[in-house]
């Protein structure tokens, strides 16, 4: 007869299973570096998210940096607060409500009440819209009393403030006679306006003394569509950035061409542009002198350098550090795209995949044969 085989204790058999458990539950390795740094067209960093959808045009676009408008339309204006230099790709943007939706102040029913207004119809409550982002800058701005500090970062093109010609680089210092020294003190203002109304704003521009009239108007579904049809017709920005291709010298606004300009404006992280970037270095071939095409992107010189080593691409890139150019074009998805005549005003405004195309499709139609 043979010797019974002991039993396995029970505790053997327990620890065994939870080895087993451990090793089903064990996070995976981590990504690799090409992993890491190829977000994919629809996701990008954190500080750099698709920031509107309300257009839905295009099946991938890629924001820029920083977000600089909401898919939170309640917005009657746009602030950031406490700058420390001009308004650069580095503004963050602060959100604030629109009149009469914001929770901190309160029952909107009652502030209605309050005016004998009644209970607020909160499904036909439009949303209000100056089309105006204002900073506090931390040092003074010139030109400016030492406690004026409320600098216009942007007018949004055809906005009632663009119209009204309000520029980048304004400092308000009065809104409807009231001292104005911080944005707050604006905000309290145009927060009293209904749809109509005008704000009257007293605004320094180096050291002149300027007073514009801005009407409210209701806030566009799509700040990108809106710029699609406002943008074409207007003048254009000057530029004078330094070059990365070619090594050296620098790309200017309507320079180096007798015909149209075409800017290009990408990164290094966007998806979609994997897509438009063999097509713009296609039409800049095919244009020859006919069309001057600048790529131009504000990530920090050495990515941009190491990603120009690898790349294939013939066209020039111009380096917008500060990225202002990029604010003055109101580039909050990449890619974007903008064709210039030689006299200088805007053909077309346009972003994501099928922008680029409706873009490149019409400077081809302007090249000579």
């Amino acid at each position: 007869m043979s010797p019974r085989r002991a039993a396995t204790p029970a505790f053997l058999l327990i620890f065994t299973l939870l080895g087993l458990c451990i090793s089903c539950t064990r996070e995976a390795p981590p990504p690799t570096q090409a992993e890491q740094t190829t977000p994919p067209s629809q996701e990008v960093p954190s500080d750099s998210r698709p920031t509107e959808s309300n257009d839905t045009d295009e099946l991938t676009e890629a924001s820029d940096v920083p977000p600089t408008e909401s898919n939170d339309t309640d917005e009657l204006t746009e602030t950031s607060n406490d700058l420390s230099a001009p308004p650069t790709g580095g503004v963050q943007i602060k959100r604030l409500g629109a009149p009469g939706l914001l929770r901190s102040q309160g029952d909107p029913d009652k502030a209605a009440r309050d005016r004998g207004e009644g209970p607020v119809d909160r499904a036909s409550k439009k949303k209000r819209w100056l089309g105006i982002s204002v900073a506090n800058m931390k040092q003074p701005i010139a030109g400016a009393p030492p406690d004026a500090r409320a600098m216009v970062t942007r007018a949004i093109r055809g906005s009632p403030a663009h119209t009204s010609g309000l520029q980048r680089g304004d400092c308000i210092v009065a809104a409807n006679g009231k001292p104005v020294t911080r944005y707050q003190d604006y905000l309290d203002v145009a927060r009293t306006l209904e749809i109509g109304d005008s704000i009257s704003l007293d605004l320094l521009r180096d050291g002149q003394e300027i007073t514009a009239s801005v009407t409210m108007i209701e806030r566009p579904k799509s700040l990108n569509s809106w710029r699609r049809d406002k943008f074409p017709g207007t003048k254009a920005f000057d530029f004078d950035l330094p070059s990365l291709r070619p090594a050296s010298g620098n790309h200017k606004a309507g320079t180096g061409t007798n015909g149209d300009q075409l800017l290009y404006f990408w990164a290094t992280w966007c998806g979609p542009c994997r897509r438009t970037s063999p097509q713009v270095d296609k039409f800049y071939k095919e244009a020859g002198a006919q069309t001057q095409v600048v790529a131009i992107s504000s990530e920090d010189k050495k990515t941009l350098n190491a990603f120009l080593t690898r790349s294939d691409y013939t066209y020039p890139v111009a380096h917008d550090n500060r990225g202002e150019l990029k604010l003055d074009y109101e580039i909050n998805k990449l890619p974007t795209i903008v064709l210039i005549d030689s006299s200088g005003t805007v053909v077309s405004w346009d972003y994501g995949l099928g922008g680029v195309q409706r873009v490149l499709s019409r400077a081809r139609d302007r090249l000579s044969p």
